[in-house]
C-alpha cells in the first residue's frame, strides 16, 4: 500500500470518527434542533390515520397526484411531505453503527479528491474540505427547501451542522494528507 493510500485510509478514518462524534454532540447534546422539530397536538390520532392510510413504509405527499384537482389542494393548503416508516425502531445502535459508516465512507471520498488537488497550504487544504462540504449542502439540502418546503430553520440546522463538523473533520484531514 502506497503511502498516499495510507494516508487516504487515515484521513477517512478520522475524518468520519470526527464528523461522527461531531453529529452525536449537535444532534443528541446540544438544543438546536428542538427549536425545528415540532410536535403533533394528538400524536396518537395522527400515527392512526398514517397507519390506515399508509400501504407501506415510504415517502408520501399531501396532496398527491399532478391532476388539477390535486394543483387546486395544493393552492388551498395544507401541504405535507411524510417519511412514514410502519415499523417500530427498537435500537438506535444499527442507525448509529450505519452512520459511522456514512461518514467513514463520505470522508474517503473527500479524502480521495484531497489528496488529488495537490493543495499545498494546511489552511488551503482545510478550505477545499469545506469548499466540498457547503456544495454538497447547498446542492443536497437547498433543493429539499426549494421543493419539499423543508423550513428554513430546518435548512439552517443541517447547513450548520454539516459545515461544522465538516470543517473539524478537516481540521483533522489536511494534517494527514499533504
Amino acid at each position: 500500500m502506497s503511502r498516499i493510500n495510507r494516508a487516504v485510509i487515515r484521513a477517512a478514518l478520522a475524518g468520519g470518527g470526527v464528523l461522527f462524534v461531531w453529529g452525536v454532540v449537535y444532534w443528541v447534546v446540544l438544543p438546536f434542533h428542538q427549536e425545528v422539530f415540532g410536535q403533533f397536538r394528538d400524536e396518537d390520532a395522527v400515527a392512526s390515520v398514517l397507519t390506515q392510510n399508509a400501504p407501506r413504509s415510504g415517502i408520501y405527499i399531501y396532496p398527491g397526484g399532478q391532476d388539477e384537482e390535486a394543483a387546486e389542494k395544493m393552492a388551498r393548503g395544507p401541504f405535507a411531505f411524510v417519511v412514514f416508516h410502519a415499523g417500530g425502531i427498537t435500537s438506535m445502535v444499527r442507525p448509529l453503527l450505519t452512520q459511522l459508516g456514512i461518514q467513514v465512507l463520505g470522508a474517503f471520498l473527500i479524502a480521495l479528491l484531497l489528496a488529488r488537488a495537490g493543495i499545498g497550504s494546511y489552511w488551503g487544504r482545510v478550505g477545499f474540505v469545506v469548499l466540498l462540504l457547503l456544495t454538497a449542502a447547498v446542492l443536497c439540502r437547498l433543493p429539499d427547501w426549494n421543493w419539499w418546503h423543508f423550513p428554513a430553520g430546518y435548512v439552517v440546522l443541517v447547513f450548520a451542522d454539516l459545515l461544522a463538523g465538516g470543517f473539524l473533520a478537516a481540521l483533522v484531514m489536511a494534517r494527514i494528507i499533504r
